[in-house]
């Protein structure tokens, strides 16, 4: 247990927890807290659990939900590893230092990880659906059905009460939009909400149906809307905001100021207990480093949970947690470093899970769009992007990350999932490819820069308009998930005949260069996600698209032309709003193939960013005391599956 805290800010909160723990009979199953995991036909037992971004010494680029597994207590099992107790078993987490800081109001108020979080909001709140961002699957979850016909979406609940008793109904959800259209008609301002539907109404207690602004792909409401977005709207208490904002109405004074005052509220109660959900756990202890929760008796869930506690708590090192068996899990970042090879268990000690969630680092290229006319640099033109692209060594950049861990990227670059390239609907023998070891392309770099519009290519130079040896900045953020990827890029095009300026920086500078388009290229680390998500328009058409300085209407050749000929000046016209648009909409599969045929190439040819080199970023699960139960793809590879959580038999349902 953590030490007992002076902030009375976490006595108050934990008065209220105490109360209701004392009110739920619940004070004698908390004596029996066993730090490690068992099941019934085992007394074997490790210590705790851990989910996260346990970066390697290889550079990996950071990943999964930012935590891992902590150590509790010790002397909770006895000398040959068997459970004193088997009354209760729990995982320990990490998780931060300002635990004792969460709230309830994250989608109004101030950030919040229990709302914004799936660390901690996803097991004291259920969402309606879970979007498996590496298969584009829906999986049900406090949704017991969801469907769209036509312009019409309609979302039933399963019968859930809130951890206080209260029946959950659809009136939670319609609370979030009532607020949300008030705060945006008074701000004149559209969210995802305005872009998918136009009304919605709560047809009874467990449904709710939207009309939509047109006919959506299932896949993109389910994601954006209901996956993405929880709702701990509790009626008790956040009925009197709608109403005051409703009375106040938008546009007035009045509304400004109840506006602002929601803006700063952080005091969310009900019945006067704080952090009332209605997901699988529910609040036991808040300390500023400590947090624990136990399984809500009454979700529906509950009797095929596997574990009946979560705590969350600091630790220093993840990844030497896990190696040491500290605790049993960690949710990414393996395989290890080199630097950590050598303590890693036998192959039999342990199992990988997540195995389809991977890492990726891609060289972004400033295209110029919307930035001042006074900026004029090399990568605004097309060709040079391609010739930067030939020029590096994709195979050396991946040395440099992690030998053995880290490989060159030599599918062809279109923004796609692998699975997508590989498949026999994409014609991937049409676009520009990379080697197939790596290596660089330098005679087509060369061919790329006389071709271009204001540089030349002479005596293993690369000269600007003026005769003068061509500058580059490529820019990274001093990480070391990118720098050495950095350097050895940069070598490539110091090498080739650039006079190269890789500027290493600290983030905030990183962020504020990046947004004023001051760089030529610079290191993204980014996921390999499905196809959709990839090219969803929040970021192609929002977050990338300004961190990437591109157009929305850009030119490239069609497809089946002569690929980057010098000498071919055909070029179309690709709207990426239009075409991005029939991706989210359409539900024909031929058509989603052609349009993200189209988006490939796109990408191909335009190379709004090259991918460079890829890792796996899996999870591991010691084998002493444990043992992953499915060999079904979704639980076992989804990056976000929580798997863990159940007994055999019942593992997809949390997807």
């Amino acid at each position: 247990m953590a030490p007992e805290s002076d902030d009375p800010r976490v006595a108050e909160i934990n008065d209220y927890l105490t109360r209701r723990r004392m009110l739920q009979g619940a004070g004698a199953a908390a004596a029996g807290l066993l730090a490690g995991c068992s099941n019934d036909s085992s007394g074997a037992s490790t210590s705790g659990d851990g989910d996260g971004d346990a970066g390697s010494g290889s550079g990996g680029g950071g990943s999964g939900d930012g935590s891992s597994g902590g150590s509790s207590e010790d002397g909770n099992t006895s000398g040959d590893g068997s459970a004193e107790t088997d009354e209760s078993t729990a995982i320990v987490r990490v998780g931060t230092n300002q635990m004792d800081q969460f709230h309830m109001n994250g989608a109004f108020g101030p950030a919040n990880a229990i709302t914004n979080s799936a660390r901690f909001g996803r097991i004291l709140f259920d969402p309606l659906v879970k979007y498996s961002v590496n298969t584009g699957e829906i999986h049900p979850v406090h949704a017991r059905n969801f469907e769209i016909d036509g312009q019409t979406a309609y979302v039933e609940l399963r019968e859930q009460t809130w951890h206080n008793g209260d029946p959950y109904t659809a009136e939670s959800i319609a609370l979030r939009y009532d607020i949300q259209s008030m705060i945006n008609e008074h701000n004149d301002q559209e969210t995802n909400m305005d872009r998918f539907f136009t009304d919605w109404e709560v047809e009874n207690d467990h449904t709710i149906r939207f009309d939509l602004t047109q006919q959506w792909n299932p896949r993109w409401f389910a994601k954006v809307l209901l996956d993405e977005y929880l709702y701990p709207f509790h009626p008790s208490h956040w009925n009197e905001w709608r109403d005051r904002l409703d009375s106040a109405g938008p546009g007035t004074d009045e509304f400004g100021e109840v506006l602002s005052e929601l803006g700063e509220h952080t005091d969310v109660t009900v019945d006067g207990e704080r952090f009332v959900g209605y997901g699988p756990y529910e609040f036991e202890t808040v300390e500023p480093t400590y947090l624990e929760l136990s399984v809500y008796e009454d979700h529906r869930f509950a009797e095929d949970i596997e574990y009946d506690r979560i705590e969350w708590n600091t630790h220093e090192d993840e990844r030497l947690a896990w190696l040491e068996q500290q605790v049993d899990m960690v949710d990414a970042g393996l395989p290890f470093g080199q630097d950590l090879q050598n303590q890693m268990p036998s192959d039999d000690g342990y199992q990988n899970y997540s195995r389809d969630n991977n890492r990726l680092l891609r060289l972004v290229m400033n295209s110029g769009a919307n930035l001042p006319e006074s900026q004029n640099r090399p990568t605004f033109e097309r060709e040079i992007r391609h010739a930067i692209s030939f020029t590096i060594n994709r195979a050396n950049a991946a040395a440099a990350q992690g030998q053995g861990i880290w490989e060159p990227w030599t599918h062809v670059d279109t923004n796609l999932h692998f699975n997508d390239i590989e498949s026999d609907w994409l014609p991937a023998d049409q676009f520009t490819a990379h080697s197939d070891d790596g290596s660089p392309k330098l005679d087509r770099a060369e061919e790329m820069i006389r071709a271009s519009e204001g540089y030349s290519y002479d005596g293993g130079t690369v000269l600007d308009e003026n005769g003068e040896q061509a500058e580059l900045v490529l820019l990274t953020a001093d990480f070391p998930s990118r720098v050495p990827a950095a350097r050895s890029m940069a070598a490539d095009l110091n090498s080739f005949g650039w006079d190269v300026t890789l500027d290493i920086v600290d983030d905030p500078t990183f962020v504020d260069r990046r947004r004023n388009g001051e760089f030529d290229t610079y290191i993204d680390p980014s996921s390999i996600d499905d196809s959709l998500e990839n090219w969803k328009s929040g970021a192609m058409l929002g977050y990338d698209q300004r961190r990437f300085h591109y157009p929305t209407e850009v030119e490239v050749p069609s497809v089946g032309e002569a690929v980057l000929d010098p000498d071919n000046g055909s070029l179309q016209t690709v709207d990426l709003s239009e075409v991005i648009g029939t991706m989210e909409s359409t539900t024909d599969t031929a058509t989603q193939r052609e349009v993200l045929t189209k988006l490939g190439w796109v990408w191909n040819q335009y190379q709004m960013a090259t991918w460079v080199c890829s890792r796996p970023w899996m999870g591991a699960l010691h084998n002493d005391g444990f043992e992953i139960t499915t060999d079904e793809p979704a639980p076992r590879d989804s990056p976000s599956a929580n798997w863990w959580l159940l007994r055999e038999g019942h593992i997809a349902t949390t997807q």
